[in-house]
């Protein structure tokens, strides 16, 4: 059995709420200490009261970790919904989806029809499908400058079930689209494509010369 794996949100600290927050304080303190009986009107009451929950909200949000997802190898648990077991998912898309003013990706999970399945008031009214995992949520910038492939990037297999199976490579294409990212599961190795030629590289990486330098310093363990 493989071992629970859980993402969290990554949201971006510096936004415009950020800056509406530092404003609203710079504001009412600039007001505090030149006018301090301002703090007796109700207008400045209530501007006062916005700014503190305004800021605890944006601390909330950005400086907790909140829970996105939980997979295993059973069921994926995204948000505070019930799990979805993999059984029961007929196929998986990439959409991107339009939610207020923003445009978002995410990857949305078809179930099968007919699975019993108590859906919570948030996945009946959203703007996303009920099982959406939001991509926008999970990869920042520095995430996409490591571990964007392109061109050229070889891609070994890290782990097998069979020795066989280890250091299987794979190239990536010309046409790759933008923002693709590798996992912890693939090693990249960057060719110098002044140097070689990838779809070479990757016929010579099949030739039983190469295979079984890989396989004879590959390392078993066993699973439970």
């Amino acid at each position: 059995m493989t071992e629970n794996q859980t993402f969290y949100y990554r949201f971006k600290r510096l936004n415009f709420w950020l800056a509406l927050n530092i404003s609203l304080i710079i504001i009412m303190s600039y007001g505090l200490i030149c006018c301090p009986c301002l703090l007796y009107w109700k207008q400045a009451q209530v501007l006062l009261g916005i700014t503190i929950f305004s800021n605890l909200a944006w601390m909330w949000l950005h400086l907790l970790k909140h829970k996105m997802a939980v997979v295993t190898d059973k069921y994926i648990k995204i948000d505070h919904n019930a799990p979805l077991y993999w059984k029961d998912i007929s196929s998986a898309e990439e959409k991107i989806v339009r939610c207020g003013l923003r445009k978002c990706k995410i990857i949305a999970l078809n179930p099968k029809d007919g699975i019993d399945y108590k859906y919570t008031f948030l996945q009946k009214h959203n703007c996303f499908p009920p099982f959406s995992i939001p991509l926008y949520g999970i990869v920042d910038d520095k995430d996409i400058e490591k571990f964007e492939v392109k061109y050229g990037d070889m891609l070994f297999c890290r782990s097998s079930l069979v020795a066989e199976g280890i250091g299987k490579a794979s190239i990536i294409p010309e046409d790759v689209q933008e923002n693709i990212l590798f996992e912890c599961h693939v090693i990249r190795l960057p060719l110098d494509l002044s140097k070689c030629v990838p779809e070479f590289m990757q016929t010579l990486s099949t030739m039983d010369y190469f295979r079984n330098q890989v396989i004879s310093q590959s390392k078993t363990a066993t699973m439970t």
